[in-house]
């Protein structure tokens, strides 16, 4: 299992062709044992078009959850083990239990990215007048939320199309 969200393009190391690289070598070389392999990349979805080269690293988001989900799916079906190659960023799905989930088979965890895990904002809510005339001062208040642990001031920057409007 491939984690395909844009965190993992946020790394400074390892880069995305390196990863990629990665994968494929490990893929290589599970095959020339004669080992069966079944590559699947998820971060909004789960999807095995890896295999027919679909290797972008391109999802919004990352849901770990469906990855347990398909393991604990296909825990009967006499599989080995499971490799989950990810940044740890998971940030949709439900939570996953960190009590025993009830897989027999191996689940080896291989971490990439930096120590420092990244955090993830979003905007909560924006309450602004209903109508704001150009050219007047309005206030806009815009709540922000994170996921992670954020022990700095944070700047926003509101930009329309290339031209910054606010800071």
């Amino acid at each position: 299992y491939f984690d395909r969200s844009l965190s993992m393009t946020y790394h400074t190391q390892p880069s995305v062709g390196s990863l990629v690289s990665g994968v494929d070598q490990i893929v290589d070389q599970i095959q020339q044992k004669k080992a069966e392999i079944l590559v699947f990349g998820f971060g909004n979805d789960l999807d095995t078009s890896w295999a027919v080269g679909d290797k972008l690293v391109t999802d919004g988001s990352t849901d770990m959850g469906q990855v347990i989900d398909h393991i604990l799916a296909s825990d009967n079906d006499g599989i080995a083990g499971s490799i989950i190659i990810t940044d740890g960023q998971a940030n949709l799905g439900s939570e996953i239990s960190d009590q025993n989930l009830g897989i027999s088979s191996k689940i080896h965890i291989i971490g990439v990215g930096d120590k420092t895990p990244l955090v993830d904002i979003s905007i909560h809510s924006i309450d602004a007048p209903p109508v704001i005339i150009k050219g007047e001062n309005a206030d806009i208040d815009v709540t922000i939320a994170s996921h992670g642990s954020i022990n700095e001031r944070l700047n926003v920057t509101i930009y329309s199309e290339n031209k910054l409007v606010g800071s």
